[in-house]
């Protein structure tokens, strides 16, 4: 199916329908339509020019989900109770995400995205085993009195959903600089290991990043066209003209599935072997190292201890196996429990994030420690994104990350810091991190 007949296709369909207006503002009307064909989703995102604009595919390449438009945004961390009534709709999906530290002075870079920016979809494909759906939303300001749909709508649907055969441009990126510096770096490690002396704090997970310019603005397109699942979400979330946000990432937060909730626990790491004995050498050595599992374990029980605090009754699926990227190796653990009745998703979301796999333990002091020694903002570096709905959720965790904010790349790369860390090792793992994403600009 062309670019062309897709569009008429759908507006035709729309045309015909009429809705039951509803009372209260936040009511969402929901079209779906099955296409007669399969889409390609992350094709047809590098196809489009809408904003905002979300793609997340599934770490087991199930699913793609493309939304295009807004009919609402949510802007402000104060927002929750309208939040929650959008949220406890059926088949009401927003997509976006939240700044890891709302606490952390905001940095220029991410002034556009702001504390939040979460929105539900004009336009949202889903692509699932051989099926592509389409689903248009709709509030009671897009209706007229007798149901159908305004006309100024329609116009921007067909914007929304108008594709072009651009051809994507590779720029160029020279190195900047890098923040911090590595013997910085030394330096803020020895004061984590000074302050683990006093007995109050196990973990905390410091972050650092790379700066890269281009000579012309880009939005991580061609980075996107390069990826592969291999057992990773990819999530490309472009919410101006000058900014979009690109992770590759192994680790999700949680995900919702016909009443049920599962965690990942992903802590602990090694780099890949050369050959395969080498291979399987430094994963066995990973599942022996007492200051690896240490690190795992901080992650699983505090995530086994938020979820009893909700009411839930969490347990093991998966205990401790490894977890094979293309660049590193994690140890792995995965935890799911059936949700409660009165179970909020946000609250669900604010009290697994962060995780001590991207923050530290115990949280709070792990925070504080964060703002002080990190030199910028994390913006949605390790922050919870993805899709969140009351029947289905897919919040992932933003590591193996790059920005584009005009012509700056920034790549983001962090390390579990514990008692017996070093900061050489620490800074090689960082790196090793930071080439998952690195990669793609080659």
């Amino acid at each position: 199916m062309s670019f062309l007949d897709l569009t008429a296709t759908i507006l035709n369909l729309l045309k015909k329908q009429s809705f039951q207006k509803e009372r209260g503002n936040n009511h969402v009307h929901i079209w779906e339509h099955e296409l007669e064909n399969v889409l390609d989703l992350k094709n047809l995102t590098l196809h489009t020019q809408a904003l905002p604009q979300c793609f997340l595919a599934s770490k087991n390449a199930k699913r793609e989900d493309l939304a295009l438009g807004a009919t609402k945004t949510f802007r402000r961390l104060d927002e929750t109770e309208t939040l929650d009534k959008y949220l406890e709709q059926e088949n009401v999906q927003l997509f976006g995400g939240r700044r890891f530290d709302p606490m952390k002075n905001i940095g220029n870079e991410w002034r556009t995205l702001g504390d939040i920016y979460l929105f539900l979809p004009r336009i949202h494909f889903i692509t699932s085993g051989n099926k592509t759906r389409i689903r248009i939303n709709f509030i009671e300001n897009d209706l007229l009195d007798n149901g159908e749909l305004k006309p100024e709508v329609l116009f921007e649907i067909h914007d929304t959903i108008s594709f072009t055969e651009q051809s994507q441009l590779n720029p160029y990126f020279s190195f900047d600089h890098q923040l911090p510096g590595e013997s910085e770096w030394g330096r803020k490690i020895n004061g984590c290991l000074n302050i683990f002396s006093n007995g109050k704090i196990g973990k905390i997970v410091l972050s650092r990043k790379q700066i890269f310019t281009a000579k012309s603005n880009t939005d991580l397109k061609i980075q996107l066209e390069k990826t592969k699942v291999e057992g990773n979400y990819i999530f490309y979330f472009k919410y101006s003209e000058e900014d979009a946000f690109l992770s590759v990432s192994p680790e999700k937060l949680f995900s919702i599935r016909n009443g049920r909730i599962e965690v990942d626990a992903l802590a602990g790491s090694s780099p890949r072997g050369k050959s395969k004995s080498d291979d399987d050498r430094l994963g066995d050595d990973l599942l022996k190292n007492q200051k690896e599992l240490n690190e795992h374990r901080f992650v699983t029980d505090s995530i086994m201890d938020s979820l009893t605090e909700l009411g839930l009754k969490p347990e093991f699926i998966v205990a401790e196996t490894l977890l094979k990227l293309p660049y590193i190796q994690h140890i792995h653990s995965l935890i799911s429990c059936p949700l409660g009745r009165h179970t909020k998703i946000l609250d669900l979301m604010e009290k697994l994030h962060p995780t001590p796999a991207v923050g530290g333990s115990p949280r709070e002091l792990a925070m504080e420690n964060i703002r002080a020694f990190e030199p910028f903002d994390r913006g949605l570096y390790a922050a919870p994104m993805g899709i969140i709905g009351k029947n289905y959720s897919e919040i992932i965790v933003g590591i193996r990350s790059a920005l584009i904010n005009g012509k700056n790349l920034h790549i983001y790369g962090g390390a579990g810091i514990v008692p017996g860390s070093t900061a050489e090792r620490e800074w090689n793992e960082t790196q090793n991190k930071m080439k998952a994403i690195a990669g793609l600009f080659s």
